[in-house]
C-alpha cells in the first residue's frame, strides 16, 4: 500500500510541476507570437466539420483573404488559417493539424511560399509556434528537417520556458488573457495590419507577368506540394492554389499552372488577375509585401466568387446562427 501513495504522491508532484511550467511558459511568451498561437487556438476550439473552406499560407494568407468578405457576398462558411513567418514545409504542418478536426471541400493555398529555405533556424517564432499544432508526422517531419541530432534544440522546444526566461520584465495584463482570440474568432482568422484603424495606403508597382522571368518549381517545393495534394485527396478535399500579388516578383506562375493541371487543382495568380480583382496598386497596398484592408476585400470577394462559381458550397446565410453571424454560436476557450 504504501508503495502505491509513493507512486500517487510522485504523479502529483510531477503534474503539479508540469502544470507550473506549462502556466510559467504562458507568462513568458513573446507578445509577437501571440497571434500565431491564438489562432491556432482559434481553430481547435471551432466546432468539428464546421467550416467548408480553408485558407493556409504566410501572412500573404492572413492579411490577404477577408473572409467575412467571401461570407457575406456569398455564404462562404470559411477559415483563414494563414500565419505569419511560415514556410512551405510548416504549411503543411498547418494543413494535416486543421485535417484533425475538419473536413472541408476546398483548401486555398498560397503559393508565394515557393522557393523559400526549408530548414527553419527562428526557434523562437516559425518552429516554437508549430509546439501548438496537432501531433502529426509531417509535424514530426518538420522538427526533425529543423532540428537535425541537435538533442538542446529538442529540449528548449518542449520546455520553451528555457528560451524566454529572461522576459519577466514584459509580462503585463495581456500575459493573462489574450484579446487576440476574441478578435480572431470574429474575423474568422483574418487578421489585417491596420487593425480595424483607417486603411494604410502606400502606393507600390506590381510586377508585370509578361515581363517577369518564369522558372521551373524546386524539387524540394515539388515535394512539398506533392505531400500536400496527397493529404487533400486522401481527405476527400479540393485544391486551389492562389499567388497574391505584391511588389516582389513571382516566378512560378507557368509552372504553377501546369503543376495544377495535372493535379486536377485550381490555380489563381493574383498578378495576372489584377485588373480582374479590382486591385489598385496605388490605393490597395499596406506595404510592398502586403495588401490592407481594402485589398484584403477586394482578394477575398475575387477568390470567394471563384469558389462559388465552381464548388458546390453551403450558403452559410440561410443557416441561423453561425459562426459568421454576429450572434454567433458559443465556442468556448480553455481559461
Amino acid at each position: 500500500m504504501k508503495y502505491i501513495k509513493r507512486l500517487l504522491s510522485c504523479a502529483i508532484v510531477v503534474f503539479i510541476i508540469f502544470g507550473l511550467t506549462n502556466y510559467t511558459t504562458n507568462l513568458l511568451w513573446p507578445s509577437d507570437l501571440d497571434v500565431q498561437m491564438s489562432k491556432i487556438k482559434v481553430m481547435h476550439t471551432l466546432p468539428e466539420d464546421s467550416v467548408e473552406v480553408i485558407i493556409y499560407g504566410s501572412s500573404r494568407a492572413m492579411r490577404h483573404i477577408d473572409v467575412m468578405e467571401m461570407y457575406n457576398q456569398y455564404g462562404i462558411g470559411a477559415f483563414n488559417y494563414g500565419s505569419t513567418w511560415i514556410h512551405l514545409n510548416t504549411c503543411l504542418v498547418y494543413l494535416a493539424d486543421s485535417f484533425k478536426t475538419q473536413h472541408p471541400k476546398v483548401a486555398v493555398i498560397e503559393t508565394s511560399l515557393i522557393g523559400d529555405p526549408l530548414p527553419e533556424k527562428n526557434q523562437e517564432g516559425e518552429i516554437l509556434v508549430t509546439s501548438a499544432l496537432a501531433s502529426s508526422v509531417e509535424k514530426f517531419r518538420f522538427i526533425r528537417q529543423c532540428f537535425g541530432y541537435d538533442v538542446m534544440r529538442y529540449v528548449t522546444y518542449c520546455f520553451p520556458f528555457i528560451l524566454f526566461h529572461n522576459n519577466w520584465t514584459d509580462i503585463n495584463e495581456d500575459s493573462f488573457h489574450s484579446p487576440t482570440e476574441e478578435y480572431l474568432k470574429e474575423t474568422m482568422g483574418f487578421r489585417d495590419l491596420d487593425d480595424g484603424e483607417e486603411a494604410t495606403i502606400q502606393s507600390i508597382t506590381v510586377p508585370s507577368y509578361e515581363k517577369t522571368e518564369q522558372w521551373e518549381i524546386p524539387a524540394p517545393d515539388k515535394e512539398l506540394l506533392d505531400r500536400m495534394v496527397s493529404l487533400c485527396r486522401k481527405n476527400g478535399v479540393e485544391i486551389v492554389f492562389y499567388t497574391s500579388p505584391v511588389q516582389e516578383k513571382y516566378h512560378y506562375t507557368n509552372a504553377m499552372e501546369l503543376y495544377a493541371l495535372r493535379n486536377s487543382a485550381h490555380y489563381i495568380d493574383g498578378y495576372r488577375e489584377l485588373e480582374e480583382i479590382g486591385i489598385d496598386p496605388t490605393a490597395d497596398f499596406m506595404n510592398k509585401g502586403h495588401l490592407n484592408r481594402n485589398g484584403a476585400e477586394k482578394l477575398g470577394n475575387y477568390i470567394g466568387k471563384y469558389l462559388y462559381e465552381n464548388f458546390s458550397l453551403t450558403d452559410m446565410r440561410k443557416i441561423t446562427p453561425n459562426l459568421w453571424e454576429e450572434d454567433k454560436i458559443e465556442v468556448v476557450f480553455d481559461e
